[in-house]
């Protein structure tokens, strides 16, 4: 992710003379035809596996016999020391020849052999979940080598692996060689392959593989299962993958770095029902796409792909049908859902086939396959995964229903869609070379997918959300003194998994958004297609980029050393805040390290190269001119006015990833009072969300910020108003355990938003961001106990329980939570039987309760219902395991008994989660995070330190262990030092609050 690679982790390598590094050898490419073998079994002996079966250990077992009970006493000793001694030539044997013996510890291959093509042969069975194949790697030998490692997991030889030279009319000599022996590297993924001689460097090889494995029907990566419901109830079962980071070995054997590119050949058999995909096309004549395969089977023969990375192949098995469409360039799009949902896709494939030819033009750099296939798969741990050619997506994340689905689940949608199709050009046209920086996939993916969205959809003005929705996300996941730099080296599979998360994905696109806003544009544009064009079809560095960047800045006139501005913000964790001081008549700017928590304990795993300091693009605008000023700031302190305006405003739309404080505050909160639009909505939503944090740091005191908040009855844009909620929500939550306090919050809530809840109406008319704004304000009050909000809420709900009456689609999260509330178990059960019947997946998951607005609806019922419903919650028949930690999640939300719950169910049954979410998946980080939210007494910090100590290994979410117990430390601290002043100050200003509803506790 930064500017210089991370290289320690290839120090390992250096282990053996045939495992030495040869990553600086040229790689060529071959275009050689490759066979498909057939299957055989491995031989078995005496109850001695000769070879391992899907990664487990290599053991040799004997079995005896007890002595004689007639043996005299030195008979026996005699025995036993020869058994001992038996048993300790086996060990030294095994420890001598065994290849896993070999001492290999780096988590990279040791690349003396290089990747060219795969041909993949796949026969998977439905009905048994089993899978058999043959993959033929045709290898470039880079140095000499007795021995070959590749990745193998969860799945076991059908026969010994061949491997054979390439040989052409030309060749006189053949080499004779064979694989000698076999064995798992296990920790590391890996089999290792015995030769019987050295491969001859810049020869080609056929490596020669049979193997078998089961579906994944436990989690979702690998080649697994996923099941759904017909319209009909019948149930049915596809076949599907999902690869990155690092699960292409468990779907067939294969080199699974994203470095290692090559030209991949498949064929698949299929049932006659059912229809192969792969990342391309079906092959054309004169070549047969799809012949019989006996007993009513067929094998689909797909195009080679262009050279791509392991991790992007991707193939489905399914009975679905397609939408399509053709680019103006004459690129197919396809998408394809189950049949009864088909009718759902059309808002996908519009944006999809927009936002394509769209990149073309905006990359200047063609899409370079035939089609763009983008399936809804029913199981799918992430939102999408964005396999070339061939994109997968939840159920939610590409299906959307006109007047049924909300406006917020068509953004998401066209969001989605638009981060996955960049991959297409960041990502896959051109590779991170090492996950080290996966950001230069994911930051880029990120930050384009606005791009794309408001391309399309303009009046969703999607750069002003990018703020809320990205750029507030980072910067809290970032003021953690346990964060990360955006690029750091990985040793272990699990810590690649843990790169991805906010850093990588939200800190990356802004830290991307504040390099375009600093070089201007077209600069930056040109700069991304001198990049993408370099380096097309390879891989790269962050350097890489920053070199293109600097090249593109000539052409303005002034050359931008771009990598020493931005390895400040890549190789270092954290940000800074900007103080703006006046002194004389100058202002002059000095920064320092933001942390949330400045008390806490410092990490100790990484280490800053500049000491905490950045290169800043500061921007900033005054009360005397409203034309933006930047100044690339350097120092710890520069004088960047000189002048003495009524207020100055840095960080201008917060296009920047910084906060920004002031020596005094009033002049700002005094213009917001009296006409908050002399700032623009954007630096509105800056100002809130800067002055929040800077009230929970210590920079300025908490009454400032609840000062600020009193302009709040007067702002009526979307983003400053949900930014507000936010900010604000924090103080409710860590007020809970003070009724008098909880009380006096929702007064003050009710009371600043009571002329949008009163105004906005329940008609659900306007633009999209009207929408947003009374889906928000509607739910805030509705939650709160707004007395005409609930009234009117309830009288929907009846009428749609009792008259089937429809609610409205951006609504029913207010009016179904409302009617759950405040009537009990019988809308309760009303609302589950929905859920069970529903097959829009959308509003499944909304009467699943897993929106957001329902999460608080539970404190309203006996905790053994919620206990219940926590159960069915690891349930797969009752919930799918993709939406399990969504359902904690929201129960955790309560904000009376809802976290206690949540820590106890979690704790009690804390090795289920980590069996089925610890590796490859968001979501440990995201249950680590809901089981802990909330807690701010000293006793549920010693509660959650102590558990965490006796379980600190939580695979991908352990880094979030250590920013969970941060943050619980943060709570205590500010209940501590401002719960006593912030009671006092809302008892003072909430004196007008609306009429409320009594909450039924």
């Amino acid at each position: 992710m930064r500017g210089t690679r991370i290289m320690a982790d290839r120090a390992y390598r250096k282990i053996t003379q045939d495992l030495a590094d040869p990553r600086d050898f040229p790689a060529g490419s071959s275009d050689s035809e490759l066979e498909i073998f057939h299957d055989l079994d491995m031989e078995e002996d005496g109850g001695r596996d000769r070879m391992p079966r899907g990664g487990g250990k290599y053991e040799m077992m004997e079995d005896s016999a007890p002595p004689p009970k007639s043996v005299s006493k030195i008979t026996a000793v005699i025995i036993v020391s020869c058994v001992v001694l038996a048993i300790i030539i086996i060990a030294i044997v095994v420890a001598v020849y065994v290849p896993s013996g070999v001492p290999y510890t780096s988590i990279r291959l040791p690349l003396n052999v290089i990747p060219q093509t795969y041909d993949i042969f796949l026969h998977p069975n439905l009905t048994t979940e089993e899978f058999a194949g043959t993959v033929t790697i045709q290898l470039k030998v880079v140095q000499e080598t007795s021995s070959v490692i590749v990745h193998m997991k969860d799945l076991k030889f059908t026969r010994t692996p061949e491997i054979t030279p390439v040989v052409s009319k030309r060749d006189t000599v053949t080499q004779d060689i064979r694989v000698k022996d076999t064995a798992p590297i296990n920790d590391l993924e890996m089999m290792y392959l015995e030769l019987s001689q050295e491969l001859q460097v810049g020869m080609l090889y056929n490596l020669k593989m049979s193997f078998s494995g089961q579906l994944n029907s436990e989690g979702l990566d690998g080649f697994y299962k996923s099941v759904y419901k017909a319209a009909n109830g019948e149930e049915r079962v596809i076949a599907t993958t999902h690869f990155e980071p690092t699960a292409a070995r468990k779907a067939f054997p294969c080199l699974d770095e994203p470095e290692l590119k090559a030209n991949f050949t498949m064929k698949i058999v299929r049932d006659k029902m059912h229809k192969a995909l792969f990342n391309m096309p079906l092959v054309e004549p004169p070549l047969v796409a799809s012949t019989n395969y006996g007993d009513n089977l067929m094998q689909d023969n797909f195009q080679t792909t262009v050279k791509m990375s392991s991790y992007l192949v991707a193939f489905i098995v399914c009975d679905f049908d397609f939408r399509s469409n053709t680019t103006t360039t004459g690129k197919e799009v396809r998408v394809y859902a189950p049949s009864d949902t088909i009718d759902e896709v059309e808002v996908a494939l519009s944006a999809g086939t927009k936002i394509l030819e769209y990149y073309e033009e905006y990359f200047s750099v063609p899409y370079p396959l035939p089609k763009q296939d983008m399936v809804a798969i029913p199981d799918f741990a992430a939102g999408a995964m964005e396999n070339w050619g061939l994109i997968t997506y939840r159920l939610t994340a590409l299906l959307y229903k006109e007047g049924v689905t909300s406006e917020r689940n068509k953004q998401w949608v066209c969001i989605v869609v638009a981060h996955e199709l960049a991959h297409q050009w960041f990502g896959n046209l051109v590779t991170m070379e090492w996950w080290n920086d996966l950001w230069l996939n994911e930051g880029f993916a990120s930050y384009v997918e606005y791009i794309g969205t408001n391309h399309t959809y303009p009046e969703w003005k999607m750069l002003d959300q990018f703020i809320y929705l990205t750029t507030q996300e980072a910067l809290v996941e970032d003021s953690l003194s346990n964060s990360h730099p955006i690029s750091v080296p990985v040793t272990d599979p699990n810590e690649i998994n843990e790169l991805f998360d906010g850093i990588s994905y939200d800190k990356g696109a802004s830290i991307i958004r504040m390099l375009e806003n600093f070089l201007t544009p077209d600069v930056f544009r040109q700069g991304l297609t001198d990049y993408l064009t370099r380096h097309q079809y390879g891989n790269a560095r962050t350097d890489d980029l920053w070199e293109a960047m600097t090249k593109s800045s000539e052409t303005n006139g002034e050359k931008v050393n771009v990598k020493e501005v931005m390895d400040t913000w890549t190789l270092q964790m954290g940000y800074p805040v900007v103080t703006l001081s006046r002194k004389g008549g100058n202002i002059t700017a000095t920064q320092e390290r933001f942390l949330i928590y400045p008390e806490g304990e410092p990490s100790t795993e990484f280490t800053s190269p500049f000491g905490y300091k950045w290169q800043i693009p500061l921007t900033f605008i005054t009360s005397d001119n409203s034309k933006q000023e930047t100044k690339l700031m350097k120092e710890d302190t520069e004088t960047v006015l000189k002048g003495n305006p009524t207020w100055i405003k840095g960080n201008v739309d917060v296009a920047g990833f910084y906060r920004v404080n002031y020596d005094s505050w009033d002049a700002i909160i005094h213009t917001l009072k009296t006409n908050h639009n002399e700032f623009t909505s954007a630096d509105r939503t800056g100002l809130i969300d800067d002055v929040f944090h800077f009230g929970r740091s210590g920079h300025v005191s908490q009454i400032t910020a609840l000062d600020m908040s009193l302009y709040l009855k007067n702002e009526t844009d979307y983003v400053p108003t949900v930014t507000a909620i936010s900010n604000l929500k924090y103080i409710g939550k860590v007020l809970l355990g003070d009724e008098n306090g909880y009380k006096l919050y929702k007064d003050y809530i009710l009371q600043q938003f009571d002329h949008l809840i009163s105004n906005v109406g329940w008609e659900d008319v306007g633009d999209h961001l009207q929408k947003f704004m009374r889906s928000s304000v509607l739910s805030l009050g509705v939650s709160y106990g707004h007395e005409d909000a609930t009234k009117k809420s309830l009288e929907i709900f009846n009428k749609w329980k009792t008259d089937s009456e429809e609610v409205s689609a951006n609504l029913k999260d207010t009016v179904y939570y409302s009617g759950i509330r405040n009537n009990g178990n019988d809308a309760w059960d009303f609302v589950w039987d929905k859920y069970v019947n529903e097959t829009i997946p959308s509003e499944k998951k909304r009467s699943c309760m897993l929106s957001p607005r329902l999460k608080i609806l539970l404190s309203y019922h006996i905790c053994l219902f919620v206990i219940r419903y926590l159960a069915w919650s690891l349930d797969e028949k009752k919930i799918r395991s993709q939406d399990t930690v969504s359902v904690v999640s929201q129960i955790a939300g309560n904000p009376f008994r809802g976290r206690e719950l949540v820590w106890d169910f979690v704790t009690k049954n804390w090795q289920t989660f980590l069996d089925r979410y610890s590796t490859g998946s968001f979501e440990m980080d995201n249950l680590i995070t809901a089981m802990t939210t909330g807690f701010s007494e000293r006793s549920d910090l010693e509660k959650i330190e102590t558990f965490f100590a006796a379980n600190p290994d939580a695979g991908s979410g352990t880094r979030a262990i250590k920013q969970a117990i941060e943050a619980v430390n943060m709570n205590v601290a500010w209940v501590e030092a401002h719960k006593e002043e912030v009671i006092d100050w809302l008892s003072q200003n909430a004196q007008n609050p609306p009429r409320m509803v009594r909450d039924r506790l």
